[in-house]
Order: structure tokens, then sequence, then C-alpha cells
């Protein structure tokens, strides 16, 4: 017999290469750091700041005469009619493309990016608005009325003659003296501070849905305590101005720093 020819077994399959991807992504647009000015003059009376994002601080100067207003990262548009002057700040975004629907949006959010604004206005402003989304204000040294309007952040307001301020979210803090007029303070989370100085005459009513309500250096007139929230009315002095607080989450404290105006 013939032997059989040895047959060599097959070669193992060769190892599958690895699959290698490239993924190209576009840089992210840059934001600039582009600032803006702008100066109102005239007989303004009435001073409105909008914006959406950023920390705000304004502050009134004696003797000053105009509005100046400076913007970092953020373009500002600036008018007044009959007295009444107007503040918009934008964010800035720069524009990488060159197709137009994709400008179109990069430049609506880009309006929406933060944008750190200081505003400059005399002293015996009568009137101030502000409009906030997001961002933490200050207001200093305002001898006129002062309404605020903003849903995220914290607020810190001194030597204004009367307010109101409306807020979503953040600590406010407040540091005046009211002698007439009406006040008010309507927030929803976050807590709240306002101390009157020395020569303050107010009438007060203040509530809590969920925290601790006090009133400190006032007759109290009412009081409700209850197992999470409570009320309470008091008088200091004449009475002569109207203070309404009204905190749906949080602590809320107003402190006469004398306690014995009259």
């Amino acid at each position: 017999m013939r032997a059989e020819q040895a047959v060599d077994p097959p070669a193992p399959p060769a190892p599958p290469q690895p699959k290698i991807e490239v993924v190209v992504t576009p840089a992210p647009p840059k934001t600039s750091t582009t600032t803006s000015q702008a100066t109102l003059g005239g007989n303004i009376q009435k001073l409105e700041v909008v914006t959406n994002s950023g920390d705000v601080n304004i502050v009134g100067v004696a003797g000053l005469t105009q509005i100046e207003a400076h913007a970092k990262n953020g373009t500002l548009e600036a008018t007044n009619t009959n007295g009444v002057a107007r503040i918009v700040a934008h964010g800035n975004l720069e524009d990488p493309t060159e197709i137009g629907w994709l400008n179109t949006v990069i430049k609506t959010i880009g309006r929406a990016l933060p944008v750190d604004l200081e505003v400059r206005v005399p002293q015996n402003l009568a009137h101030l608005s502000v409009n906030l989304v997001a961002g933490d204000l200050d207001v200093i040294g305002i001898q006129g009325h002062v309404d605020i309007d903003i849903s995220a952040g914290d607020v810190t307001l001194e030597g204004a003659t009367s307010f109101m301020v409306n807020a979503k979210a953040g600590d406010i803090k407040i540091k005046t003296k009211l002698e007439n007029g009406e006040s008010s303070v309507r927030a929803l989370a976050g807590d709240v501070n306002v101390d009157l100085l020395p020569g303050s005459s107010v009438a007060l009513k203040a509530s809590t849905t969920a925290g601790d309500v006090s009133a400190r250096g006032f007759i109290l007139t009412q009081t409700e305590k209850k197992l999470v929230g409570g009320s309470l009315e008091g008088r200091l002095g004449a009475a002569r101005a109207k203070l309404s607080c009204s905190l749906t989450a949080g602590d809320l404290d107003i402190v006469a720093i004398d306690g014995t105006s009259q």
C-alpha cells in the first residue's frame, strides 16, 4: 500500500483590522470680549434697564447729570424718548459661518449670552426699572422709586425711597429708609432681609408659605404662626409708608434699625 501524504491544517483566519473613524467637529463659536459704552443726557425722569443674563451693577452718583452705561461681552442699545431712557444689553457671539440661516441662529443665541453691565445714574433719578432674567443685581444709592423684575439671581438694593421687587429665585437684601409711598417684595424662593434705617415710618404686612417670618423693632398688631409658615402685621413710628412682603419658600426678616422712629 502507498502511504498517505500528510496534509497541513488550514491556516487560522487573519484577525480583522480595526476600523478607524475620523470625526471632524467644527470649533464652537467664540465669545466676543468687545465692550460697549453709551451715554444719555437731557431731562431724564425714568430709566429702564433690560438684559437677559449677567451681573448688573447700577449706582446713583451725586452731582452726575447724565446716564453712563458700560457693557462687557455685549452691546448696548440706548434711547431717550420724552424723558424716558431705555438701555438694552445684548450678548455677543462671533459668527464663523457664511450660511444665512446659521448666522441667524448664532446671532440669536449670542444675544442671550451673559453681559456684565455697569450703569451710573444721577443720584436723584426719579424712577428706575430693571428687568433681568438671570444674574446678580446691585442697585445702590438711588434716591427714587425702584422697580425690579428678576427670574434667577441675588438682589441687593440700598437707598431707594420706595420699591417693588418681583423675584422667582434668589436671595434679596434691602437697606433703606421708608417714609412715604408703597413698597413691596414678592418672591418665590430664597431668603429676604429688609433693614429699615432710622427715620422710617412703616405699616408692615409680611407672610411666608414655607419658612420663618420675623419683624424686629416693630409694634406687632397681628401674628399667625403655622406649621411651615406664618404672617404678621406691625407698625413703625407713624406708619406713613406701606410695606408688603410675601415669600413662598424661604425665611423673611424685617428689621427696624432703631425701632423708635416717629
